[in-house]
């Protein structure tokens, strides 16, 4: 198996798992720690996070392998290593299941411009885009 190019990812310094840190709406921070939930800490504050208690939101039996920002609410959609898709609300943190588990991990996650729609795909080949006002 040939070695992948790019850039290794972010260790967040406690756990030594993988992260990768996504800035949603008033500076809070998505950090993608291969988890049942997607973790949002807050950086908005002066201090920062320290002491703050994130917003864990998506949480299922499968771990999260993608978060994508919505382009201008306040939401996040998560993909799964299911393959399953939700999108969530922040701060609240309720979130819906957009599409079924199934064909893979979700491997790669985006809304369009107007955020009318989010495409997505799997590491099985499986690729769609879920229109949200459809539903």
């Amino acid at each position: 198996m040939a070695p992948r190019r790019g850039r290794p990812p972010a260790h967040d310094g406690l756990s030594g798992q993988a992260a990768v840190a996504v800035v949603v709406g008033e500076g809070a921070v998505s950090r993608q720690l291969l988890a049942e939930m997607a973790v949002l800490w807050p950086f908005h504050f002066k201090d920062g996070p320290q002491g703050k208690e994130p917003l864990q939101i998506g949480r299922r039996s499968a771990v999260v392998t993608r978060v994508a920002c919505h382009p201008s609410d306040d939401a996040l959609a998560v993909g799964y290593a299911d393959g399953a898709v939700a999108i969530a609300r922040i701060p609240g943190g309720e979130f819906v299941l957009v599409r079924e588990a199934g064909d893979g991990p979700v491997s790669a996650l985006n809304w369009d411009h107007a955020g009318l729609r989010l495409a997505f795909g799997t590491e099985e080949g499986m690729a769609g885009v879920i229109d949200i006002r459809s539903g």
